[in-house]
């Protein structure tokens, strides 16, 4: 069949044994929202090929798999629940933009190597798709949730498989699925701690604190493991991205959960030293230490002025003071008027022992200085050089 016109929507099609279509187009006179079409196998392993879907479409498959080579707009493919899971395959080469399948149905996908699926939402699930890839939207993702059940081969069937804009459900579950993902050649996830439990984002509370005030309690406790997988969810996932994710953004985010997962679990002592540690990002977020610099020289400012330092009230004096302390980082904390230049003493009308409670502040300016270039530059390392190995 060389072309199929669609009049109107809610089709069903039963097709013929590997029926061929040319292209299906929406021939509607005033389109209002996608034309629904489906196709009813009357036996297992049937398969429908469409040459060009041209339009808007939601289709429904019964027990069968769906070829599609190219589409020129966005695509709803769903499935039946209960039985064999349908199929959409796209061929060696072939490129699909906008398709969708939400994440009640039972469809898997099948992409050929060098296949692509652009733009992408809804829910992942792979029957095979070795050298092909996968790209979520911009600033959007779908959900990864796992090779199709029963493969013995899960590794060849996603090998040199590449995955951007893949969101993976933390926990027991999602550290099963990175357990498959070793294979593939690009891993970029997107991060969204809206999944996460209500306790990951809390700094002063510890998992062995958590499992204290859970205990007999067994939603509590169940809560407490399902944190503590997390935890691990996310340092297994840092260690699998290391040569598989170019983008230094996604890799610092995720490194710095990593850190709240290693603060988590941390005794007591360790724990203190990680809240610290967290109020400059972990090192790995630019703006943490960007506010702490600026506002430890801004209190360093004003713990001179209480001392006692000559400072007038005008804007421009107290401007001057609090960045000649934003920069100490720059002036090597020169600390003594006797080692600079006459009349650049900003401390005047400090006695030598309060010039010297002073340090402290300027050294905590500096090492909030020394942290916010550290996490410039972990937030914009690039991992490109081991990925050119991996034919990017």
């Amino acid at each position: 069949m060389d072309r199929l016109a669609l009049h109107q929507s809610g089709l069903a099609i039963t097709p013929a044994p590997n029926l061929s279509i040319g292209a299906v187009v929406d021939g509607r006179d005033r389109p209002t929202g996608p034309v629904k079409v489906s196709f009813n196998a009357e036996s297992g392993n049937q398969g429908v090929t469409i040459r060009r879907l041209e339009g808007d479409f939601r289709i429904q498959l019964e027990h069968l798999i769906l070829t599609v080579d190219e589409n020129d707009e966005s695509a709803t493919v769903t499935g039946q629940s209960g039985g064999a899971a349908s199929t959409l395959h796209v061929p060696k080469g072939r490129t699909l933009t906008g398709i969708s399948i939400p994440f009640d149905e039972n469809v898997d996908l099948w992409l050929d190597e060098d296949a692509t699926l652009r733009n992408f939402s809804g829910r992942c699930r792979i029957d095979k798709a070795a050298g092909a890839t996968i790209e979520a939207a911009q600033g959007e993702s779908f959900q990864y949730v796992g090779v199709r059940s029963g493969r013995p081969d899960t590794g060849d069937r996603v090998r040199g498989l590449t995955l951007r804009g893949v969101h993976i459900e933390p926990g027991r579950e999602g550290r099963s699925r990175l357990v498959e993902l070793t294979e593939v050649r690009v891993l970029e996830p997107a991060i969204n701690l809206k999944t996460y439990p209500d306790q990951w984002r809390r700094p002063f509370r510890s998992i062995d604190s958590l499992r204290k005030r859970a205990k007999n309690d067994p939603d509590k406790e169940k809560a407490v493991d399902d944190l503590l997988d997390c935890t691990y969810f996310y340092q297994e996932l840092d260690t699998l991205i290391a040569d598989k994710c170019g983008s230094g953004a996604i890799r610092s985010r995720t490194a710095w959960n990593r850190a709240r997962a290693q603060h988590l679990r941390s005794r007591r002592t360790e724990r203190w030293m990680y809240g610290l540690f967290r109020l400059v990002g972990y090192g790995q977020r630019p703006i943490p230490p960007l506010l702490a610099w600026i506002g430890l020289a801004l209190a360093a400012t004003l713990a001179a002025i209480g001392l006692g330092a000559d400072v007038s009230p005008t804007p421009g004096e107290f401007a001057t003071l609090w960045l000649y302390l934003l920069f100490t980082p720059f002036v090597v904390l020169r600390l003594a008027a006797e080692t600079q230049a006459p009349n650049t003493d900003l401390f005047i009308g400090l006695d030598p022992l309060q010039r010297q409670l002073i340090l402290p502040m300027q050294v905590l300016v500096l090492a909030a200085f020394l942290f916010l270039l550290a996490a410039i530059r972990n937030y914009m390392r690039s991992s490109l050089p081991r990925l050119l190995g991996r034919r990017i």
